[in-house]
């Protein structure tokens, strides 16, 4: 059973595959007149003022992901281990009590 499984199993990716190939064949690209694609360009170009602009001091922001290192966090509570004991007072460890 296993082998003939397997045989249908590649025979159904086989037939999966050939109805791609159809359909991408079948599908015919359009392009747009010159004038449509320059109404839709009117609509998605941006115009980025300063941030001055909007009443504000012109701030530098803070460093982000984007930059390279992720910001520090600085914990008020330090962190539960999981070998520690759980701070509820159960005297389990936190892995088997509130850790789960």
């Amino acid at each position: 059973y296993k082998l003939e499984g397997f045989q249908i199993f590649e025979e159904m990716l086989l037939q999966i595959r050939i109805a791609i190939a159809r359909k991408v064949f079948l599908v015919k690209a359009e392009s747009l007149r010159p004038e449509a694609r320059k109404a839709g360009q009117k609509e998605i170009q941006t115009r980025h003022d300063s941030v001055q602009g909007f009443g504000g001091q012109g701030q530098q922001t803070k460093p982000t992901a984007a930059s390279g290192k992720a910001p520090t966090v600085v914990r008020a509570i330090p962190k539960v281990g999981r070998n520690d004991l759980c701070p509820c007072g159960s005297g389990k460890k936190y892995k088997h009590c509130h850790g789960k």
